[in-house]
């Protein structure tokens, strides 16, 4: 593909994502959860895709997050990043940091079953809500991407596309931008 002007095959795209929707299957050595070695996975299919999407569909996609972006599969994976924000901030104010959020845990059943999956996440999110003194930034920030869904989107079940993992990964690191743009 690089050196031979051949087209990017679809399979590697979804290949890279299915495996990277999969994030408790990166263990560590005792079996834990390796966020690192998965993050990792997650740039790099993050980047096939953005190739295929530009190569086959002329679509570019941007690592800084769209907020303007009406894709059904980007939105959902911005909520999933918001989800496990929101319980991430909370396990680390009671100093709790060893445990994998939610948001990881149901990732593979959200991208097969986005609506139904982010009903059941929004429920174990609520004790995190009331933590953070009801999180309004947080809810805010969910109201504004739902309201960007088109008609029908938000409460379609249809599995999503790799696409939303772009949208997880950039909503993650404008969370993160913003967190480390507080600090300073």
């Amino acid at each position: 593909c690089m050196f031979g002007n051949v087209s990017f095959p679809k399979s590697l795209v979804l290949a890279a994502s299915y495996r990277v929707s999969i994030p408790l299957s990166f263990k560590k050595q005792d079996g834990s959860f390796d966020k690192t070695k998965w993050e990792e996975a997650l740039s790099v299919a993050c980047s096939l895709i953005k190739k295929y999407e530009k190569e086959k569909n002329k679509e570019e996609f941007t690592v800084e997050l769209e907020k303007e972006r009406r894709d059904r599969d980007y939105l959902y994976g911005r909520l999933l990043a918001v989800a496990d924000k929101i319980e991430r901030t909370a396990m680390y104010k009671k100093s709790i940091n060893d445990r994998t959020t939610n948001a990881i845990r149901l990732m593979n059943a959200f991208s097969v079953k986005p609506s139904s999956t982010w009903l059941v996440l929004w429920q174990q999110l609520l004790p995190y809500v009331d933590q953070l003194g009801g999180a309004k930034y947080y809810q805010k920030l969910i109201c504004d991407i739902i309201a960007n869904f088109k008609d029908g989107d938000y409460e379609s079940n249809k599995p999503l596309g790799p696409v939303y993992l772009l949208g997880y990964f950039t909503q993650n690191r404008a969370l993160y931008q913003k967190e480390e743009n507080k600090e300073e």
